[in-house]
């Protein structure tokens, strides 16, 4: 179970890895989305929240930047509706998350996924 540690003066937030299924930019800070839904602001832009999850891929996360506003975690792709530009993430029970992300964006990660083989 791998934590992304937040430290602020007046709050600590750990936030269970194994558990998000997308990081949100909203504006100068990110949102933490589990893929219960729950969610976590947290005082760091997206490109903080991307560079502190590197040392995480070593231990087998696939946490994917898709566009200039949101990271998801590939563990929990179910669904790629390009032409409704919506990304649907699952945990393969009754817990999904619908994501609206731009058709551009969508579209290669479509690609990505159907060319390179990523493994889900």
């Amino acid at each position: 179970m791998a934590k992304l540690k937040f430290n602020t003066r007046d709050e600590f937030l750990a936030i269970d890895l194994d558990y998000v299924a997308a990081f949100q930019a909203d504006g100068s800070y990110t949102k933490a989305v589990y893929i219960t839904q729950r969610e976590y602001m947290l005082n760091a832009t997206l490109s903080q929240v991307e560079e502190a999850l590197v040392p995480f891929r070593d231990a087998g996360y696939k946490f994917l930047r898709l566009g200039r506003k949101i990271i998801i975690n590939h563990k929990f792709l179910s669904r790629i509706l390009v032409t409704q530009q919506v990304l649907i993430l699952s945990n393969g029970g009754s817990q999904d998350l619908r994501i609206r992300i731009p058709k551009q964006v969508l579209r290669q990660y479509k690609e990505a996924v159907s060319q390179s083989g990523l493994q889900m």
